[in-house]
């Protein structure tokens, strides 16, 4: 039997092929059965990181055994023979990896910054691949002035609040603006009223009674 394709065992690991058997006998008679064919899993899946670079920060001071990280890598090879990862840094005293990717502190770390390594993944195979990890160490004077920083932003450190106060600023005014139209208004239909009693009483005044004329 020869394959007509490549067979891997991604994402399959058992193809099911059905053939026809044919029996040369008197009675020309045929048979068909099912033939399971299991594909061995060949570790031809290099270990894949999930990001090109990695960049994590660190306080100065910190103790050893802190956690400053995690890489992660993954093998799309199926069987645990091929699939397993482990990690590797390239020579530093200063930090550690295990065997779950996680980056942990095993020395002082200096404001040398910043601190840049070579992590390798490597899987049961010997495949390998490679990534940067970029650590950045802090001071405490830095730290605390991010965090007085952000909490002592104010009302307007916010976009949305600007907005929203200038929405409310304009809303003021356009009331203002109508409240002292309608207030014109009142007070030019009162001054418009005082003049026409004013003119009927001159008008009253400039009729004699009982002559029917004007004086």
């Amino acid at each position: 039997m020869v394959t007509a394709f490549d067979l891997d065992s991604q994402p399959l690991s058992i193809y099911t092929i059905g053939c026809t058997l044919t029996c040369t006998d008197s009675g020309s008679l045929l048979d068909a059965s099912s033939l399971n064919v299991i594909i061995t899993d060949a570790n031809d899946n290099t270990p894949q990181f999930s990001q090109a670079m990695y960049s994590f920060t660190l306080t100065v001071g910190s103790t050893v055994g802190t956690r400053i990280g995690q890489v992660i890598a993954t093998d799309r090879d199926v069987s645990s023979n091929n699939n397993h990862v482990s990690f590797t840094l390239s020579s530093t005293t200063v930090f550690n990896i295990d065997s779950g990717g996680n980056i942990i502190l095993t020395g002082a770390a200096s404001l040398a910054n910043p601190y840049i390594v070579t992590v390798t993944a490597i899987d049961s195979g010997g495949l390998s691949s490679t990534s940067i990890l970029q650590v950045l160490v802090l001071t405490n004077t830095a730290n605390s002035a991010t965090t007085t920083e952000s909490a002592n932003d104010g009302f307007f450190s916010y976009t949305e609040n600007i907005a929203w106060f200038s929405c409310a600023l304009a809303l003021g005014a356009g009331m203002f603006g109508l409240m002292g139209y309608l207030l014109y208004r009142y007070c030019k239909m009162k001054a418009v009223g005082r003049f026409v009693l004013q003119l009927k009483h001159r008008c009253k005044l400039r009729v004699t009674p009982g002559e029917g004329g004007t004086t």
